[in-house]
């Protein structure tokens, strides 16, 4: 062997459609990148003051593991504006409280943050700059990224699906929660060596492994495997003295990154150093110790040694069985040919990710003799506090929720229980999993949660003992989580004696404000009033002050949904708007049988970056577009939530499916192609109730879900699992009618036959007996661009549908225009419509007639799309009539 095998449980997709289950490097090209990495990392720090103070040493903890997150952390922003002119997002709140948690303003509650004064108390400090400077970095991005998913912490077949990068924040966390349980239960240690002591365990557990690259290419150069350590202590010299920590700090981290295999052979037990002054001492051997056992437990979890060898030796075209000695040596796959790595790694990667398997039962792990906990909070009733009258609530409520668990729960866990950034290991879609100590007071920690915020929002919190088996720690915690979910009863407290005047906006609590709309003058509970002046006052207003596009929020406010329509003249009239939800399929199952601690790690972060990088790449194609700029504006301020595998979205009707495509196809991409969204949409006026196509779009994403599991069941065809990009459903009404009239309207359509929705875009020419094609049915308006890659088919996709809502071109009023005349007169032949193949005939033989009467003209490129959909189905349905006319709506926008 003479390159470093990488495998990857998820797969990736370098290239459109094709999955990468092993990657390589060549030594020493390895070690260049990622010395250019731990470069960036150490200029990256420089930014940062490093006195001879603990809180330095905490800040610099942080620092590495902001770094070593930076894939989770791509911030959505617009080209051209900067991070401190725009609201904060959660996540971005989180990290400027780790830094800067001493600001007054921090007291202040979210929801009552005065933003504009909070920003301008940001605007000149050193930590948000180190963070603007992180957060905009797009190369670095790419960097971060390919280094987190494409290095590993092992070499071995197998055990080279663990990451480094993962491996250092999950060694970290262990070493952390081991640390605070023995000390917390102590009560002995002076707390400002606790927290000395705490944060030089961390560096060291963040650095340890960082040498291995060199180490590797050293060893297979040298044709023998050796160790680590060294390498690693020489990296961590150069690194940190490179930033302006004291010299004594370096050498106590340097020690404890020697020795983490070998802390007996620490010749000191002690080491003193200087505090401003104070002398402190550190216990250098129990550091060591601690680091060491949190090292092991963390490789034991994340190698997956006896599982690897598992499924080669049940590998039948494999003659001789590996066993453990041989399977463990670094010496005896440093013998092997490339070609046998690499297709072991493979086998063991994709079989891993493809069979099911359930958790082998394990007891606790004692790391170091403590036990250590695995912390779940899940948000409950997210739907009934998100659901309000007016948009400006709705927004302001969908950014609480994922305030609460991106924001608001770590931050608790950080204050209150101590536990460090690394400790949380996934944080999005409504849902926190943490590694922890001991055990939770659950009603004072989502009390502390919610003071933060300044609203009530109800969660479940579950814990467990971590245990070797990654798969069966999740599978307890699940059940743990599902037993306490249905113990509890949910009750409010507020008791209503029928006599008061309820709020108008969420119908729940007494009114006891008043607010002015356009309207009238609407009574409200004090939690909406302050929900309608944070969206309002805070956060939308600071939304467009950063896009500097010359609107005034003043002038605005009152229009906003007609300004988000896409209408210029928002004061005089407005045009179609979209509710966009997204969620992805099956995901529960993809994060829940991760099958270690940094597969987790991983997994979550993968997660949270695809879904960006589609709205991100979206808002890059909108540049090129005539006023781009006005798009992009309302791309932004449209987009209410964007975490894990969901969002929520306020768009202009026209651009709704297509910035779908845009999103779903990066999603599919990033995560391998074994994973997809779906994305249910709802388009009326400007004036129709806010909340009725919010309800709408969910049940058409509930609609895709379900007929999309459906699918799979029905056919047993994994591929189309794997090769299914997008499950879509959209919905377009003139009227204003709740729901559940519009959904029920689809069974009559789908007896018709004029309705084939949902709808999937799919890698190549899947058939499916459930879902329509969406490639055929956006044909009708976009033409044939079989000849397109998928990525080059969105792009024309948003460019048709922006020239038809500015009316540029006018095929989509044709096919309006014509699938109406269709079925008008296919229906008046067929006035009883009993038979779905008399009305495709009918349909068919007047669709060829047209189509020969007109010599050139895309009128004749639509009737041409009617029949043959109808001949390819053998006349025994006719096309999506109806999907076409939706369609050809959704492209006009309400022009």
């Amino acid at each position: 062997m003479d390159r470093i095998f990488v495998g990857h449980i998820v797969p990736l997709m370098e290239e459109e459609g094709k999955r990468v289950w092993v990657s390589s490097w060549n030594p020493r090209e390895l070690e260049i990148r990622f010395t250019e990495y731990i470069q960036k990392l150490g200029n990256w720090l420089k930014n940062f003051e490093f006195n001879r103070d603990v809180k330095s040493l905490e800040t610099l903890a942080n620092a590495i593991v902001a770094f070593y997150k930076l894939p989770l952390l791509a911030t959505l922003l617009p080209p051209g504006v900067e991070l401190s002119e725009t609201p904060f997002l959660p996540q971005e709140l989180y990290w400027l409280w780790i830094f800067t948690k001493e600001i007054e303003l921090w007291k202040a509650k979210l929801i009552e943050l005065p933003m504009g004064k909070f920003r301008k108390a940001m605007k000149g400090r050193r930590e948000l700059k180190c963070l603007e400077e992180l957060l905009i970095d797009s190369k670095l991005k790419e960097l971060a990224y390919e280094i987190f998913t494409r290095v590993p912490s092992d070499t071995r077949p197998g055990c080279n699906t663990s990451k480094l990068i993962p491996h250092l924040l999950a060694t970290s966390a262990i070493a952390a929660s081991v640390y605070l349980s023995k000390t917390l239960r102590a009560g002995a240690v002076d707390l400002e060596q606790q927290f000395l002591e705490l944060n030089l365990l961390r560096i060291a557990s963040l650095l340890h492994d960082i040498g291995k690259p060199q180490a590797w290419r050293e060893c297979i150069e040298n044709r023998s495997w050796g160790p680590h350590a060294p390498q690693s202590e020489n990296l961590v010299r150069k690194l940190l003295s490179g930033i302006g920590l004291p010299e004594d700090f370096i050498n106590v981290i340097a020690v404890l990154v020697k020795y983490h295999h070998d802390p007996e052979k620490i010749p000191r037990e002690y080491y003193e150093l200087n505090i401003n002054g104070r002398i402190l001492r550190v216990r250098i051997k129990f550091l060591s110790e601690i680091l060491m056992h949190s090292d092991r437990v963390s490789s034991a979890i994340d190698r997956l040694l006896k599982r690897s060898m598992e499924i080669l030796s049940a590998e039948p075209d494999i003659e001789k069985r590996i066993g453990k000695e041989e399977f463990s040596s670094g010496n005896y796959w440093l013998r092997q040919p490339n070609e046998t790595v690499e297709d072991f790694t493979a086998r063991i990667s994709k079989r891993i990710f493809e069979e099911t398997r359930v958790g082998e039962e394990s007891k606790p792990i004692l790391v170091a003799g403590e036990a250590i906990y695995v912390i779940s909070i899940d948000v409950r009733r997210i739907k009934e506090f998100i659901s309000r009258e007016a948009l400006r609530v709705v927004i302001a409520t969908s950014y609480l929720v994922d305030a609460f668990i991106t924001y608001s729960i770590p931050r608790v866990l950080n204050a209150y229980l101590k536990l460090p950034p690394e400790n949380v290991i996934y944080a999005g879609g409504g849902f926190t999993i943490a590694i922890g100590h001991g055990k939770l007071d659950e009603k004072e920690l989502l009390r502390r949660a919610n003071n933060v915020l300044g609203v009530e929002l109800m969660a479940t919190l579950a814990y467990t003992p971590l245990r070797e088996d990654w798969q069966y720690t999740m599978e307890l915690l699940s059940a743990e989580l599902t037993r306490r979910k249905c113990t509890l009863t949910d009750s409010d407290s507020l008791i209503l004696l029928g006599i008061e005047e309820l709020c108008e906006m969420c119908n729940r609590r007494p009114a006891e404000k008043e607010i002015r709309r356009p309207e009238g003058v609407e009574s409200v509970c004090n939690e909406c009033y302050k929900l309608w002046e944070f969206a309002g006052d805070i956060y939308i207003r600071g939304k467009l002050e950063a896009l500097k596009i010359g609107l005034n929020w003043e002038d605005l406010k009152e229009y906003l949904i007609e300004w988000l329509s896409g209408s210029e003249r928002f004061k005089e009239k407005g045009y179609n708007i979209a509710i966009v939800e997204a969620d992805g399929n099956m995901m529960g199952e993809f994060t829940g049988t991760s099958v270690s601690l940094t597969d987790a790690i991983e997994r979550s972060i993968r997660i949270d970056y695809a879904l960006k990088k589609g709205l991100l790449e979206v808002m890059e194609e909108l540049t090129s577009i005539e006023e781009g700029g006005r798009i992009i504006a309302r791309v932004f301020t449209g987009l209410t939530y964007a975490g894990g595998d969901d969002m929520l979205a306020i768009w202009p009707a026209w651009l709704a499916i297509p910035i779908s495509l845009y999103i779903a196809y990066w999603f599919w991409r990033l995560m391998g192609g074994v994973r997809q969204l779906s994305v249910g949409i709802a388009s009326g006026k400007v004036k129709h109730n806010i909340w009725a196509l919010k309800e709408t779009a969910h049940e058409l994403l509930k609609l895709c879900k379900s007929r999309f599991r459906l699918e799979l069941t029905s056919s047993g065809d994994t591929s189309k699992m794997y090769d299914t990009i997008l499950v879509l459903s959209f919905l377009y009404s003139d009227s204003q009618v709740l729901l559940p009239a519009h959904i029920g309207m689809y069974k009559e359509y789908e007896a018709q036959g004029i309705l084939h929705q949902p709808y999937a875009l799919s890698m190549g020419n899947i058939q499916y007996s459930k879902l329509g094609d969406l490639r055929n049915l956006l044909r009708i308006i976009v033409g044939d661009t079989s000849d397109k890659s998928i990525s080059e088919y969105i792009g024309e996709v948003l460019r048709v549908f922006y020239k038809n809502f500015t009316g540029e071109v006018i095929k989509a009023k044709r096919v309006r225009d014509i699938v109406r005349e269709v079925y008008t007169i296919s229906r008046t032949m067929n006035p009883e419509g009993r038979y779905m193949s008399s009305f495709t005939i009918i349909s068919t033989i007047y669709t060829i007639r047209q189509k020969c009467s007109i010599e050139k003209d895309e009128r004749k490129d639509i009737y041409d799309w009617i029949a043959k959909t109808q001949l390819s189905y053998k006349l025994q349905k006719p096309a999506p009539l109806l999907d076409a006319y939706l369609l050809a709506k959704f492209a006009l926008g309400g022009r």
